[in-house]
């Protein structure tokens, strides 16, 4: 079987979980061919339960099943 680069994304959204998203970064990351891009609606900080992470802007992740 052939090896299939894939982007991952990670969606953040206002009063998210850090957990939610950091857990699977750093699973994901790991794996080879995968990139895993932290996404949002819009660009600049997202709020979390907590504090705040910047989304980047253009990362359009292929839908996987």
């Amino acid at each position: 079987m052939a090896e299939v680069d894939r982007n991952v994304a990670v969606l953040l959204y206002d009063g998210f979980t850090a957990l939610d998203a950091v857990g699977p970064y750093e699973v994901l990351c790991r794996v080879p061919g995968v990139t895993v891009t932290m996404v949002a609606e819009k660009a600049g900080r997202v709020r979390r339960d907590g504090a705040g992470h910047a989304a980047r802007r253009g990362v359009r992740p292929r839908p996987a099943l």
